[in-house]
């Protein structure tokens, strides 16, 4: 626990740099007016479709944990997901791998079954922003190289997941090294078995539909955002495109919540798209959609770790 309280603080301080980092590019004076001439009232339906996100999120993490076999009660399942929250600005999210304790301590599901679930979450998140942003490919011929990396990295997770052989071949590589590998090896077995029946036709498919869905409630999010800052009425394929690309672009970078990178891909993306053509206004739409989702999720998992860990132990039932 103290080193994941160390990641968070660590996350929260980069988050910080990145702020005063975006205050001085988008000059100080003119983002602050920027931000204050906000439509606020368009505030309610972005936090509205961040938590929509979340709740199709969770119906994923839900059903992923009954197909591996884990029959948590809704509520301690609901409690752990939004906890896993609070670990967005962890490197890379693997911070969020606090719901396998949570989840074992809680309801006595093993850490290697919750940990398959936390994994493939990433994985079917990761394919359906890379799905939401090649519309914006396809229709503008940018981002070609980031997508296709990201696209095919995807891809080589699913084929090395779905086939036995590839992935004992590549078990054994580690099994080899020294000193770590004979102690590892039996953890990523049982990691792998509980992967490859995530990542099977029926339960990848589904996840993903549900994942493309959340996720563009958080590209509509933006869109809003960007009309609420501008006079015109901004694309939403356009604001799909860059709030998808600049989101796996962060994520492709394994920094604690892409902080630094996803900022600086909206603002640069908003500005080359024409959808918010100055400093301060690309920043503030940055800084807003980044503090309705990002902040708002660290928010919302905190809350709901202090909460998990005030409830009386519960018996185990898994």
């Amino acid at each position: 626990m103290k080193s994941t309280r160390g990641r968070l603080l660590a996350g929260v301080l980069l988050g910080v740099a990145v702020l005063i980092g975006m205050g001085l590019y988008g000059d100080g004076r003119k983002l602050a007016a920027s931000i204050a001439g906000f439509r606020w009232s368009l505030l309610v339906p972005v936090l509205g479709l961040t938590l929509l996100n979340y709740a199709l999120r969770f119906l994923k993490w839900h059903y992923f944990l009954r197909v591996v076999g884990a029959r948590p009660a809704l509520s301690d399942s609901a409690l752990v997901f939004l906890s896993g929250l609070g670990m967005a600005v962890t490197p890379g999210k693997l911070g969020e791998l606090l719901k396998a304790v949570l989840l074992r301590d809680r309801a006595g599901v093993p850490a290697a079954k919750t940990a398959s679930v936390v994994l493939t979450e990433r994985l079917t998140d990761f394919i359906a922003l890379v799905l939401l942003a090649s519309v914006g490919v396809v229709s503008t011929g940018h981002g070609v190289i980031v997508l296709g990396i990201a696209a095919a990295g995807s891809i080589a997770v699913v084929v090395v997941a779905s086939s036995e052989p590839l992935a004992h071949w590549a078990i054994g590589l580690i099994a080899r090294l020294p000193k770590i590998g004979l102690a590892v090896a039996p953890k990523l077995e049982a990691l792998y078995r509980s992967i490859a029946t995530l990542v099977r036709p029926g339960p990848l498919a589904a996840t993903t539909v549900l994942s493309c869905a959340a996720w563009f409630c958080e590209c509509v999010g933006y869109d809003l955002v960007l009309s609420g800052l501008t006079d015109g009425a901004p694309s939403l394929g356009t604001a799909t495109f860059i709030y998808a690309f600049a989101t796996i672009f962060g994520a492709v970078t394994l920094l604690p919540g892409g902080l630094g990178t996803t900022e600086g891909s909206l603002i640069g993306l908003a500005q080359a798209f024409g959808v918010a053509t100055t400093r301060a206004a690309s920043t503030a739409a940055a800084m807003l959609i980044r503090f309705c989702t990002l902040w708002f999720a660290v928010v919302v998992g905190l809350i709901a770790w202090v909460v998990l860990r005030r409830l009386p132990p519960r018996p185990h039932s898994a």
